[in-house]
């Protein structure tokens, strides 16, 4: 299990890009031995994520963020992995589900591509994606758009023409 300390950017699970504000000792009851807890400072709001650092199923949710090399990898590797649609819409809510979870970016910019790819292809028909698939479309986006951002110093504006000028490089 990865230590982590006091001042390291992460991501936690589909939270997005945290800092860590601390590790403290805490006690939840008086009946119950304190613990030691990661406590997390999410950069989009302002609550408080308290993570029991022994709890290895909340834990392996928690990771590094990315590094500009790594982004520029799964940028240009990217386009020989893909996810095919799922036509069933149960199947694939529970598919896309799980990648939002996970929160791996090589899988959502994967995925991100076949929602895109999926929602023009309807497009030339007159027709739209589903609300559900819209949905997972910008919450994706916005986690690999905020953590790009913030692992780059760059203006969350500016990162759609950062990954064009990677992906067409």
């Amino acid at each position: 299990m990865q230590q982590f300390q006091k001042g390291d950017p992460v991501v936690y699970g589909n939270n997005g890009v945290c800092l860590i504000e601390g590790i403290e000792k805490l006690r939840y009851s008086s009946s119950s031995p304190a613990q030691s807890y990661y406590i997390l400072n999410p950069v989009d709001h302002s609550s408080k994520i308290f993570l029991p650092i022994k709890n290895e199923d909340l834990t392996k949710k928690i990771r590094p963020i990315i590094k500009r090399q790594e982004i520029e990898d799964i940028l240009t590797g990217a386009t020989g992995e893909k996810i095919d649609w799922i036509e069933d819409k149960n199947e694939r809510n529970a598919c896309f589900s799980k990648i939002i979870r996970e929160c791996i970016p090589q899988k959502l910019i994967c995925m991100v591509r076949c929602i895109f790819l999926r929602k023009k292809n309807l497009q030339k028909d007159g027709k739209k994606i589903s609300s559900t698939d819209e949905t997972v479309l910008k919450s994706a986006e916005k986690l690999i758009r905020e953590e790009i951002s913030y692992s780059l110093q760059i203006a969350p504006e500016k990162v759609e023409s950062y990954i064009r000028s990677v992906v067409n490089a």
